[in-house]
């Protein structure tokens, strides 16, 4: 016995999969861009605050990788000089201390915090402001960011009526 099968409306899935592929990429870049800004907004948040130097010198920077992929980098733009508790350091070098070591220098009193580290924790209740701003400010918005992805990717897969 032969069975006759017809494929119908391949034209049509074909087009939907390439405008999928088209638009992925944008909606992708959207999130992650948007995500990128909030890290940012959160880790200068999370940072102590002396004279207000490391938190101007959490910058993004966007940029194309390998193959033209998006990249979005969150950094400390730490060349220029700052005046540090006891002598002059680079934003990089206070960077450095600030994040892996000030909680441990708090509590140690080894230093404590100034009045506008003070100032910012009474404004920002419940809110850690000390080490590890930024590494907490990715972490915080990992899970978000990969939930918002796959619903950029799920929402034009919608759109075309694929799903």
């Amino acid at each position: 016995m032969k069975a006759n099968m017809k494929v119908s409306g391949f034209p049509k899935v074909k087009a939907a999969l390439r405008n999928i592929a088209d638009r992925v990429p944008k909606n992708a870049a959207r999130t992650m861009r948007r995500s990128a800004e909030i890290i940012l907004e959160e880790a200068k948040l999370n940072t102590p605050r002396d004279w207000g130097s490391l938190e101007e010198a959490i910058k993004m920077r966007e940029g194309r990788g390998p193959r033209g992929r998006l990249e979005i980098d969150i950094y400390v733009d730490g060349a220029q000089p700052v005046l540090g508790r006891y002598s002059l350091v680079t934003v990089d070098q206070y960077a450095w201390i600030i994040h892996e070591n000030y909680d441990h220098l708090v509590e140690s009193k080894t230093w404590k915090p100034g009045k506008e580290t003070v100032k910012k924790m009474l404004q920002n209740p419940g809110r850690h402001i000390g080490s590890f701003f930024l590494t907490r400010a990715v972490d915080e918005e990992r899970p978000r960011l990969m939930k918002k992805m796959i619903q950029a990717v799920a929402g034009v897969i919608q759109e075309e009526g694929m799903a």
